[in-house]
């Protein structure tokens, strides 16, 4: 059995990006949707400056894309230029230091990005609703959080980003503040969603957590694996703070309840027999034959849904902090593909490659196989016959495969399109 020891205190990381909600049907229409929500890029929607600056993005990314380095470069720069000098000559402009902020961060310059929003939070010119704080808060903590584990300065930011065990199903996902993606239960009081807020990597290692999974998929409850939760989350609410943090994500929860159903399990699904299709790189329907012409995001998101449930349910290490770094990197990927209709990042895809690089290798049940990982593209599979089982060939050729697919994914990215 697991206990959790919790030490009480105010961690202003919960949720960061939970003011971000999206709309739309489910299934696969689910990646035609578009987010609906309070976001900075809605307090600058409306501003000529931040429009112009988007369309030099989108044309840089393209140039990217399309292997003209030096081109998507040159614009980059031209839109520097253009937002800072705008800047500039308009100090006091709320929009025109929103827009800057928002440049650095959709061109990979974090650091740049967490300065200007940290400036704009103290500075005493700008006022801010408690709403468009939050929303500041929420994008300046996600950049402090995703960044590499090397370069963070805050002890606090345990992992690239926050995730939680879901109490129903045993799945790890990014947000309570929405319904499992998996399983689609989320926490129905404030009690159950401090309970939910414990089972996260602020308070539980990440091998704890995937212990945690494990035995809720071998058919345990959340009680029987962590017998002390119930205690725990009573004590986390008489602190005030935390409370405050435990109703706010609650309220975030009932409030967009309806937006935020998104289903993984229904985007697996075979669009025309809608059998559970395996493989994130299956060709056909094993059950109705049909060729399955599924988008690129849609192949990738179940490329990492795989990879998470051999995480939650197969593999057993070693737990290098690289691992679990990766666990982290691949919540977040699944969760903006899924949500954001987002691909990673360039500095996302480049640092999930040199975490798999750490790796070493991957172990299976009783140490029955091993996925050697020398190097991205030098991977060797490793059977001990005395210990396997009738699965063990099929299961760890599947994760060898979707490996690849995954490192095939964050060396050429992911078309949304």
């Amino acid at each position: 059995m697991l206990l959790i020891f919790v030490v009480i205190c105010l961690t202003s990381d919960y949720e960061s990006e939970s003011l971000i909600h999206v709309s739309g049907k489910q299934g696969q229409d689910q990646f035609a949707s578009k987010k609906t929500s309070a976001t900075i890029e809605d307090m600058v929607v409306g501003f000529v400056l931040y429009q112009k600056m988007m369309e030099q993005l989108a044309q840089a990314e393209s140039l990217q894309k399309l292997n003209r380095g030096e081109e998507a470069l040159k614009v980059l720069a031209s839109t520097e230029q253009m937002c800072t000098a705008y800047q500039q000559a308009n100090p006091n402009d709320r929009a025109a230091n929103l827009s800057l902020a928002l440049f650095y961060n959709n061109a990979g310059d974090e650091k740049q990005a967490e300065q200007i929003l940290t400036r704009l939070l103290a500075a005493r010119q700008f006022t801010w609703t408690e709403q468009e704080r939050l929303i500041l808060m929420g994008t300046l903590q996600k950049i402090q959080r995703e960044r590499p584990a090397d370069l963070k300065s805050d002890e606090r930011l345990e992992g690239f980003t926050q995730i939680y065990c879901c109490q129903n199903c045993g799945r790890l996902h990014n947000y309570i503040s929405m319904p499992c993606p998996n399983c689609d239960w989320h926490p129905p009081s404030i009690e159950a969603t401090a309970r939910s807020m414990l089972l996260s990597n602020t308070y539980i290692e990440i091998p704890s957590l995937i212990y945690i999974c494990k035995e809720i998929a071998n058919g345990k409850t959340i009680d029987q694996v962590v017998p002390n939760l119930k205690e725990s989350a009573a004590e986390l609410l008489v602190g005030v703070e935390l409370r405050d943090v435990a109703e706010k994500i609650y309220s975030l929860l009932v409030d967009n309840e309806a937006r935020n159903h998104r289903s993984i399990p229904m985007l697996r699904g075979c669009p025309s027999c809608g059998s559970r299709i395996m493989f994130s790189g299956e060709k056909t329907c094993d059950e109705c034959q049909n060729s399955l012409r599924w988008p690129e995001a849609i192949r990738a998101l179940v490329c990492i849904d795989n990879l998470l449930w051999f995480i939650e349910n197969w593999i057993e290490g070693p737990w290098t902090d690289q691992l679990s770094e990766l666990v982290c990197l691949w919540i977040l990927m699944s969760n903006n593909l899924l949500r954001k209709q987002a691909a990673p990042s360039e500095s996302e895809r480049r640092y999930a490659m040199d975490l798999l690089r750490g790796i070493d290798g991957l172990k299976g049940p009783n140490s029955s196989a091993y996925v050697e990982i020398n190097s991205p593209h030098d991977m060797t599979i490793h059977v001990v016959k005395d210990k396997m089982d009738s699965s063990t060939q099929s299961f760890v050729t599947f994760l060898y495969m979707e490996i690849e697919a995954f490192v095939s994914f964050m060396e050429k990215g992911i078309l949304l399109k």
